[in-house]
């Protein structure tokens, strides 16, 4: 256990070059909760209208129903992130922006066999075309409500798993135990910061 981006997260389960080399073979479910999550509702808001504002390449944002955006960031974007869009609040009335980074857990699902892994706790359809790469979908997941995020690292098919924190450990406790058929093993954030670009 280490102190990264200012939360106390497994650094390492086996050394990070295995788990890495691992998780491109099979799959991996890493702690990403440390990133920052701002809900954004409201009408006339897009990606797009916040130019200008500090909205880079450290943070993603996932439309998730009309009107409803999820903006993630690393915490070195965080900041601008929050900065930029409460400056577009305050232009536009309806918007409304909020802080839910200690609301939801994230959990980063990772590997050629995370989808087998995602497709027996979901009804969801989490195929290629039903969930595309940057595509966001919000289902049921091991029986709770989740945000299921694909953000894939380059060629590496990559989920992001949104649940309130109060379910979070049964939730990956069932990953885990789902992913066991597929060799999936937990992973932490050096080997995460191996598998290719994302949030």
């Amino acid at each position: 256990m280490e102190t990264y981006q200012g939360w106390e997260m497994p650094r390492e389960f086996r050394p990070a070059a295995e788990e890495a080399a691992h998780v491109r073979s099979a799959a991996g479910l890493c702690d990403v909760s440390w990133l920052v999550k701002l809900d954004v509702k409201g009408r006339g808001w897009t990606p797009a209208s916040s130019a200008g504002h500090t909205l880079d390449g450290t943070v993603s944002r996932w439309r998730l129903a009309a009107g409803h955006w999820l903006v993630l960031a690393r915490p070195e974007g965080g900041a601008g992130a929050l900065e930029g869009l409460q400056a577009a609040e305050r232009q536009l009335p309806c918007l409304h922006v909020t802080d839910v980074t200690s609301v939801y857990c994230a959990l980063l699902l990772a590997g050629p066999r995370s989808r087998d892994v995602l497709e027996k706790l979901t009804s969801a359809d989490v195929s290629d075309s039903g969930l595309p790469n940057q595509g966001a979908a919000q289902a049921g997941l091991a029986h709770v409500h989740a945000a299921i995020l694909r953000e894939d690292r380059g060629p590496l098919p990559a989920y992001l798993l949104l649940v309130r924190r109060d379910v979070a450990e049964s939730v990956w406790d069932a990953v885990n135990e789902a992913g066991g058929e597929y060799g999936l093993i937990p992973f932490g954030f050096s080997a995460a910061e191996h598998l290719g670009a994302g949030v």
